[in-house]
């Protein structure tokens, strides 16, 4: 096993304590330039070793903060060693090695001379000849400029003084995910062939006025009243409107219509379903009708899946579906928010082809400002929505991101928008930073053993990166209901240092052979049998020794700053927060009890007694409020019958913890509180 205190100078990463290089520190020179950063757009360093500044400076003929960072202002051409460590750091930092940056390079000065000779070709009349020889490296910035200018662009709804930056950084995304439609192989074979002789699941992408057959909702069926499902539907707009962006001026009754209206009783469903799942004022309803409700949200949804492309309403309602399946799954249906997420994202893509192709084409829309304006919000609400949604359940189980950087990067539209909040802010924000936090735990996880210096990124980096995305966002941290964004900062953290460390010590004990260990298999009972593997191979406790005690208070010290943020949470918020902040503040509440525990072992004069007693105080805090959750549950008759064979996730996370306590600090579990 690898020693308790000496992971981190190991040579199997750089660690948190090695020291950054002055020159570096001062403007984050392996973060991104300020033209790039001004922009928000990706900064990505020259290949050549010799060479210092980036690419998009380059293409645009402009100087480059790089060259001012390293102190060669005037020329390109100077010598430097290709050695230097703080070079190869920041080539390896942008995904380049040594041996191939001349190769890499080559190739992409050919591709920009390529497309500079391209747009000269599309700017000179047919009639008239090219001009005699100019040369490409002038003309390069004025040939993308005119060349944005004469395509369509988007007609986004500004605010009164945008930043002419971001409205250019924002054009260019738009562009960027509008134009590969203009030249896919099924639009240009609808060009060549008539309607008739489209393949079906093509002309539905590009023709489709065909409305899906209707789903009888839980109304027409009789399982509520009308006036019941206004008392919920008014009830749900109250505590979680802002997901599906309900128009909260909006008469009720209206709003009910405009769903049934325009076949949404998969929406329908879910909002009555999640009124009624922490209801504290409609117990006897709860306990008549929530059981079925839950056979008609399963019904309904099994049907709305084989429908392609859907609706608005199917979209909103995946949204909460996603954001809430820990709280709709039971013993009838168990939901997956990764999943559900996914498919909202590719149903949303192609619902969005239609109108991204006549935007691209320069058509206006028919409506007024007012409706083109709400509607657009909505859209871009959504979007933002189930990209966040999907983004956390990629960090939460590991698995891959179905939407690219560029299509993320069209959450910044709604901040344009007079009616954008400081919610949508957070949301925005939470997007970027999920984003890092998604983009180390895979890049960090499929690096195998390396020298010092190896991965592209290491601790150092990320937390540079975190350091950018709070002074980005930190003017959030104070405004209404945004104290989860600075809770998310706090959580992810704690969560990146963990998986560092991982990292190392896994890189340490299969050099050493003893990962190669026989593999008990676990009692159906106790854990899951991958959990119980992972603490054989892994073990949690031996993790956490493994890192440095001043990485291990760091990490202790972030989660009890995210628990805080709970504890102070008022409760009528608090119960109705998404499973996403449930699941993060439980395990920051476990993480606590781990940490302090271990702390208190093997460098208890790291953490005094006083600290301990007020983390493991808040963590007590946190669980009593799940209980006072759980009290509200057990009003209603119907948990008894449908929680037989699954509990309520609260009761679920309120035991975890519970049992955390007792067994890491039974002196503390049954403090006064």
């Amino acid at each position: 096993m690898p020693p308790s205190d000496d992971i981190s100078a190991s040579h199997y990463g750089s660690g948190v304590h090695k020291p950054r290089k002055k020159e570096f520190k001062g403007k984050r020179a392996v973060r991104a330039c300020d033209t790039c950063r001004r922009l928000k757009t990706r900064c990505i360093l020259s290949p050549i070793p010799n060479e210092f500044y980036c690419l998009r400076c380059e293409s645009l003929k402009i100087p480059c903060s790089f060259q001012e960072m390293l102190g060669k202002p005037d020329s390109r051409d100077d010598e430097l060693e290709v050695t230097d460590p703080e070079t190869l750091k920041v080539l390896i930092k942008h995904g380049y090695g040594t041996k191939d940056a001349e190769i890499t390079s080559k190739l992409l000065h050919s591709i920009n001379n390529n497309v500079v000779k391209v747009l000269e070709i599309l700017e000179v009349p047919a009639h008239r000849k090219p001009p005699p020889t100019v040369p490409s490296v002038s003309l390069s910035k004025e040939l993308l400029d005119e060349a944005t200018t004469k395509v369509p662009t988007p007609r986004p709804r500004a605010p009164e003084s945008p930043s002419s930056d971001l409205m250019s950084s924002l054009q260019s995304t738009e562009r960027r995910h509008i134009f590969p439609y203009l030249t896919s192989p099924f639009v240009l074979f609808s060009q060549m062939v008539s309607k008739g002789n489209l393949p079906l699941p093509v002309r539905k992408l590009y023709d489709n006025f065909e409305k899906p057959s209707a789903i009888d909702d839980l109304i027409s069926l009789n399982l509520i009243t009308f006036q019941e499902a206004l008392l919920l539907v008014e009830a749900f707009r109250e505590h979680y409107g802002a997901w599906c962006s309900f128009p909260a001026s909006m008469p009720i009754e209206m709003l009910v219509d405009n769903i049934r209206n325009r076949n949404g009783s998969l929406l329908l469903t879910a909002t009555c379903v999640l009124a009624l799942r922490y209801t504290d004022r409609y117990h006897d309803l709860k306990t008549r009708v929530y059981k079925n409700l839950l056979f008609k949200l399963k019904s309904d949804l099994e049907l709305s899946l084989k429908i392609m492309p859907q609706n608005i309403e199917f979209l909103q309602a995946i949204v909460i579906l996603s954001l809430y399946a820990s709280s709709f799954s039971s013993d009838i249906m168990s939901l997956d928010g990764w999943y559900l997420s996914g498919i909202g994202i590719q149903q949303y893509l192609t619902i969005n082809i239609q109108e991204s192709l006549q935007t691209a084409l320069g058509h206006s829309s028919l409506l007024d400002d007012d409706e083109e304006e709400t509607q657009a919000f909505t859209s871009y609400r959504i979007w933002n929505h189930l990209c966040l949604v999907h983004l956390t359940h990629c960090v939460f189980s590991g698995r891959m991101c179905a939407v690219d950087e560029i299509r993320l990067d069209l959450s910044r539209r709604v901040l344009q928008l007079p009616k954008a909040t400081n919610f949508d802010g957070r949301m925005v924000g939470e997007i970027a930073l999920e984003l890092i936090l998604y983009n180390f735990m895979q890049r960090c996880q499929a690096v195998g053993s390396t020298t010092s210096g190896d991965p592209a990124n290491s601790l150092e980096d990320v937390k540079e990166d975190l350091k950018d995305w709070v002074e980005e966002w930190n003017y959030l941290f104070t405004q209404p209901i945004t104290q989860f964004l600075e809770f998310a900062y706090h959580y992810g953290y704690a969560m990146i240092i963990y998986t560092w460390y991982h990292r190392l010590y896994r890189l340490v004990t299969e050099e050493m052979g003893t990962h190669n260990v026989k593999i008990d298999f676990p009692d159906p009972d106790d854990k899951t049998q991958i959990g119980t593997c992972l603490n054989q191979l892994y073990p949690l406790e031996k993790i956490i020794g493994s890192m440095p005690p001043e990485s291990r208070l760091e990490m202790l010290l972030h989660n009890h700053e995210a628990l805080k943020g709970m504890v102070g949470t008022d409760f009528e918020i608090f119960k109705h927060l998404s499973d996403q902040i449930f699941f993060c503040s439980v395990l920051a509440s476990l993480m606590c009890i781990e940490i302090a525990s271990s702390l208190q072992t093997g460098a208890k004069d790291m953490l005094h007694e006083d600290k301990v007693r007020e983390i493991l105080m808040d963590v007590k805090l946190f669980s009593l409020r799940l209980q006072k959750i759980r009290e509200g549950e057990l009003k209603s008759f119907w948990v008894e019958e449908v929680d037989l064979k699954v509990p309520s996730v609260i009761l679920q996370y309120h035991t975890a913890i519970e049992n955390c306590l007792q067994t890491k600090f039974p002196k503390y579990e049954h403090s006064p509180v």
